[in-house]
């Protein structure tokens, strides 16, 4: 069990430090990449950030104050995704999004569920 929580927050600091705020940048730059690509550039990019900023706070002896930084990065990356879905949404009437949605997590329960339901059988 403790190698699961320990796993667990290894890739919860790999996705704050690392990922979301090069993410946070592509966002801002508006880049169109394939999800690859995406996920490597963000990475990347996300790291430099957050050795920078480390490296920043400490030279200001201020390093007590790093853990705001990937609460600070996963808030732009929230307030971004939400700024760039709410551009990109149709104009559908809401019983239509509501049916899409509802078709959509039908595919996905049966996509991960129906393998393992199978073998019970």
């Amino acid at each position: 069990m403790h190698f699961l929580s320990a796993t667990g927050l290894f890739f919860l600091a790999v996705a704050g430090l690392a990922y979301l705020p090069g993410e946070v940048l592509l966002l801002f730059l508006k880049r169109k990449l394939s999800p690859l690509e995406d996920v490597c550039l963000a990475s990347s990019v996300g790291l430099l950030m957050s050795g920078l900023v480390y490296w920043l706070m400490g030279f200001g002896h201020q390093g007590r104050l790093y853990l705001l930084w990937p609460v600070t990065s996963l808030t732009l990356f929230l307030f971004l995704h939400a700024i760039r879905r709410k551009r990109r949404r149709p104009n559908l009437p809401p019983s239509s999004r509501r049916r899409q949605t509802l078709k959509n997590l039908r595919q996905i329960v049966r996509g991960s569920c129906w393998p393992a339901l199978s073998r019970l059988g």
